[in-house]
Protein backbone atom coordinates (compact mmCIF):
# COMPACT_ATOMS: atom_id res chain seq x y z
CA UNK A 1 0.00 0.00 0.00
CA UNK A 2 3.00 2.57 0.40
CA UNK A 3 3.32 2.62 -3.30
CA UNK A 4 -0.24 4.03 -3.26
CA UNK A 5 0.39 6.91 -0.66
CA UNK A 6 3.53 7.89 -2.52
CA UNK A 7 6.22 6.71 0.57
CA UNK A 8 8.51 5.64 -1.36
CA UNK A 9 10.89 4.47 1.78
CA UNK A 10 7.66 2.35 3.50
CA UNK A 11 7.32 0.56 -0.09
CA UNK A 12 11.29 -0.45 0.20
CA UNK A 13 10.88 -1.51 3.70
CA UNK A 14 7.33 -3.84 2.20
CA UNK A 15 9.64 -4.73 -0.42
CA UNK A 16 12.36 -6.23 2.37
CA UNK A 17 9.54 -7.97 4.09
CA UNK A 18 8.39 -9.56 0.88
CA UNK A 19 11.82 -10.85 0.37
CA UNK A 20 11.68 -12.41 4.18
CA UNK A 21 8.31 -14.03 3.51
CA UNK A 22 9.76 -15.51 0.60
CA UNK A 23 13.23 -16.98 2.12
CA UNK A 24 11.43 -18.20 4.57
CA UNK A 25 8.25 -19.89 2.01
CA UNK A 26 11.69 -21.57 0.55
CA UNK A 27 12.85 -22.69 3.38
CA UNK A 28 9.37 -24.44 4.59
CA UNK A 29 9.25 -26.14 1.06
CA UNK A 30 10.68 -28.45 -1.21
CA UNK A 31 11.29 -27.62 -4.79
CA UNK A 32 10.83 -31.09 -5.97
CA UNK A 33 6.90 -30.65 -5.33
CA UNK A 34 6.14 -27.68 -4.59
CA UNK A 35 6.16 -24.23 -7.32
CA UNK A 36 6.37 -21.39 -5.91
CA UNK A 37 6.27 -18.02 -8.19
CA UNK A 38 7.13 -14.47 -7.40
CA UNK A 39 5.80 -11.42 -9.25
CA UNK A 40 3.76 -8.26 -9.14
CA UNK A 41 0.50 -7.74 -10.65
CA UNK A 42 1.49 -3.93 -11.37
CA UNK A 43 4.23 -1.43 -11.37
CA UNK A 44 3.69 2.07 -9.91
CA UNK A 45 5.06 5.53 -11.53
CA UNK A 46 7.67 5.35 -9.55
CA UNK A 47 11.11 7.29 -11.07
CA UNK A 48 14.70 7.48 -10.00
CA UNK A 49 15.97 11.47 -11.49
CA UNK A 50 19.44 11.61 -12.17
CA UNK A 51 22.21 13.29 -11.50
CA UNK A 52 22.99 12.65 -7.73
CA UNK A 53 26.25 11.53 -6.72
CA UNK A 54 27.21 7.98 -6.42
CA UNK A 55 26.43 6.54 -2.73
CA UNK A 56 24.22 9.22 -2.39
CA UNK A 57 20.73 8.35 -0.11
CA UNK A 58 18.46 7.54 -2.16
CA UNK A 59 15.92 8.82 0.19
CA UNK A 60 17.40 12.21 0.12
CA UNK A 61 17.84 15.32 -2.50
CA UNK A 62 19.31 14.65 -6.26
CA UNK A 63 20.40 18.00 -6.56
CA UNK A 64 18.95 21.71 -7.84
CA UNK A 65 16.90 22.37 -10.61
CA UNK A 66 18.36 24.16 -13.33
CA UNK A 67 14.98 25.97 -13.88
CA UNK A 68 14.24 27.08 -10.66
CA UNK A 69 16.99 26.33 -8.42
CA UNK A 70 15.06 24.23 -6.26
CA UNK A 71 16.09 20.53 -4.69
CA UNK A 72 14.66 18.15 -6.02
CA UNK A 73 14.41 14.52 -4.30
CA UNK A 74 16.15 11.59 -6.04
CA UNK A 75 12.59 9.54 -5.93
CA UNK A 76 9.38 11.00 -7.24
CA UNK A 77 5.88 9.64 -8.69
CA UNK A 78 3.96 10.46 -11.22
CA UNK A 79 1.28 10.46 -10.13
CA UNK A 80 0.08 10.55 -6.01
CA UNK A 81 -2.59 11.87 -3.36
CA UNK A 82 -2.89 15.32 -2.23
CA UNK A 83 0.63 15.29 0.02
CA UNK A 84 2.32 14.32 -3.16
CA UNK A 85 1.35 17.70 -4.28
CA UNK A 86 4.47 20.36 -3.03
CA UNK A 87 3.57 22.65 -5.11
CA UNK A 88 1.92 26.38 -4.26
CA UNK A 89 1.52 29.61 -5.78
CA UNK A 90 3.04 32.88 -4.80
CA UNK A 91 2.50 36.35 -6.77
CA UNK A 92 5.80 38.30 -7.59
CA UNK A 93 6.75 41.60 -7.55
CA UNK A 94 5.36 42.57 -10.36
CA UNK A 95 2.31 40.75 -9.62
CA UNK A 96 2.33 37.34 -11.67
CA UNK A 97 1.22 34.72 -10.31
CA UNK A 98 4.11 32.06 -10.56
CA UNK A 99 3.53 28.11 -9.60
CA UNK A 100 6.05 27.41 -7.14
CA UNK A 101 7.74 23.76 -5.59
CA UNK A 102 8.45 23.09 -2.02
CA UNK A 103 11.81 22.90 -1.63
CA UNK A 104 12.26 19.03 -0.03
CA UNK A 105 15.61 19.74 1.35
CA UNK A 106 13.91 21.71 4.37
CA UNK A 107 12.15 18.70 5.23
CA UNK A 108 12.65 14.99 6.51
CA UNK A 109 12.62 13.44 3.43
CA UNK A 110 13.75 9.99 5.18
CA UNK A 111 11.09 10.09 7.40
CA UNK A 112 9.48 6.43 6.70
CA UNK A 113 6.37 8.18 6.15
CA UNK A 114 7.83 10.89 4.07
CA UNK A 115 5.39 11.66 0.34
CA UNK A 116 7.76 12.22 -2.76
CA UNK A 117 6.82 14.97 -5.16
CA UNK A 118 4.49 13.51 -7.80
CA UNK A 119 3.45 15.52 -10.75
CA UNK A 120 -0.07 14.66 -11.13
CA UNK A 121 -2.71 15.17 -8.13
CA UNK A 122 -5.22 11.81 -7.68
CA UNK A 123 -6.79 10.32 -5.06
CA UNK A 124 -3.31 7.99 -4.89
CA UNK A 125 -0.72 7.32 -6.67
CA UNK A 126 -1.73 5.05 -9.77
CA UNK A 127 -0.91 1.71 -11.38
CA UNK A 128 2.20 2.13 -13.90
CA UNK A 129 2.82 0.53 -17.09
CA UNK A 130 5.89 -1.19 -17.09
CA UNK A 131 6.88 -5.08 -16.97
CA UNK A 132 7.13 -7.33 -13.74
CA UNK A 133 9.35 -10.06 -13.47
CA UNK A 134 8.25 -13.26 -12.91
CA UNK A 135 10.31 -16.03 -10.77
CA UNK A 136 9.63 -19.37 -10.12
CA UNK A 137 11.13 -22.33 -8.56
CA UNK A 138 9.98 -25.96 -8.60
CA UNK A 139 7.46 -27.73 -11.02
CA UNK A 140 6.32 -26.55 -13.93
CA UNK A 141 8.38 -23.31 -12.94
CA UNK A 142 9.91 -23.88 -17.08
CA UNK A 143 6.85 -21.94 -17.96
CA UNK A 144 8.14 -18.65 -16.40
CA UNK A 145 11.23 -18.06 -18.56
CA UNK A 146 10.67 -14.28 -19.69
CA UNK A 147 9.27 -11.10 -19.93
CA UNK A 148 5.44 -12.66 -20.24
CA UNK A 149 2.44 -10.36 -20.79
CA UNK A 150 0.16 -10.13 -17.49
CA UNK A 151 -2.79 -12.97 -20.01
CA UNK A 152 -0.01 -15.52 -19.79
CA UNK A 153 0.95 -15.47 -16.14
CA UNK A 154 -2.25 -16.55 -15.57
CA UNK A 155 -2.82 -19.45 -18.03
CA UNK A 156 0.41 -20.79 -17.28
CA UNK A 157 -0.46 -20.88 -13.34
CA UNK A 158 -3.23 -22.39 -14.51
CA UNK A 159 -1.77 -25.24 -16.15
CA UNK A 160 0.28 -25.83 -13.59
CA UNK A 161 -2.50 -25.89 -10.76
CA UNK A 162 -5.13 -27.68 -13.24
CA UNK A 163 -7.42 -25.02 -12.77
CA UNK A 164 -10.32 -24.31 -15.00
CA UNK A 165 -9.92 -25.66 -18.15
CA UNK A 166 -6.55 -26.84 -17.62
CA UNK A 167 -8.00 -29.01 -14.57
CA UNK A 168 -10.61 -31.22 -16.93
CA UNK A 169 -8.94 -34.47 -18.93
CA UNK A 170 -7.99 -33.15 -22.09
CA UNK A 171 -9.32 -36.38 -24.11
CA UNK A 172 -13.09 -36.73 -22.32
CA UNK A 173 -12.97 -32.85 -23.22
CA UNK A 174 -12.32 -33.22 -27.02
CA UNK A 175 -14.68 -36.40 -27.11
CA UNK A 176 -17.60 -34.65 -25.53
CA UNK A 177 -17.14 -31.85 -27.59
CA UNK A 178 -17.50 -34.21 -30.87
CA UNK A 179 -20.05 -36.29 -29.98
CA UNK A 180 -22.27 -33.03 -29.18
CA UNK A 181 -21.14 -31.60 -32.88
CA UNK A 182 -22.24 -35.07 -34.69
CA UNK A 183 -25.19 -35.77 -32.70
CA UNK A 184 -26.84 -32.64 -32.07
CA UNK A 185 -26.96 -33.17 -28.43
CA UNK A 186 -25.96 -30.76 -26.46
CA UNK A 187 -26.64 -32.11 -22.55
Amino acid sequence: MAHHRGRAKTAINESSAFDDAIQRALAMTDEQDTLIIVTADHTHTLSINGYQNRGADLFGIAQASRWDSTNYTTLSYGTGGPDSMHYYAETNAAGQVEVKRRDPSLEDTNDFYYEQVAGIRTDENTHGGGDVTVYAQGPYSHLFHNVHEQHYVYHAISFAAKLGEYGRPRFNWVSNAHRHHNTGDTN
